[in-house]
């Protein structure tokens, strides 16, 4: 979390008052500490919120449940390997563009370079036919 910033150089910015949260406990000792810290970061009074999980069901649940006007991020390493199983890549490496296209948050452009490897595989490890859990 953090709400200040300030420009060090032309196109770099330097991230003043970060503040993160990480732990291993039960899924609602978690989230009620991640919400209380939050709200005393005033994270609730945010013009942009943005939440940043591995995709685990818990954590997708928790940004539902307390921050439903937070834009959900899936880690860059979370969305490689997705992406790389989606496709049925054995080398990560092959993700390449791919990724770079889906961090600049260019869907369309997501979209279009996905719809060249054709229609996705039969199923990924949930059983699910789809590009990306």
């Amino acid at each position: 979390m953090y709400s200040r910033k300030a420009r060090v150089s032309r196109g770099r910015v330097l991230i003043t008052d970060k503040r993160t949260y990480a732990g291993v406990a039960e899924g609602s000792a978690f989230g009620e500490k991640l919400v209380l810290l939050a709200a005393q970061h005033g994270a609730f009074k945010a013009k942009r919120l943005w939440f940043v999980s591995d995709g685990a069901l818990d954590l997708r649940r928790l940004r539902r449940q307390h921050f439903p006007r937070a834009t959900y991020f899936l880690d860059p390493w979370h969305l490689q390997r997705r992406i790389s199983d989606a496709l049925g890549f054995e080398d990560a490496d092959q993700v390449g563009g791919l990724l770079t296209v889906a961090v600049q948050g260019n869907v369309d452009g997501l979209i279009a370079a996905l719809a060249e490897f054709g229609p996705p595989a039969a199923t990924t490890r949930n059983g699910t036919a789809c590009w990306v859990t």
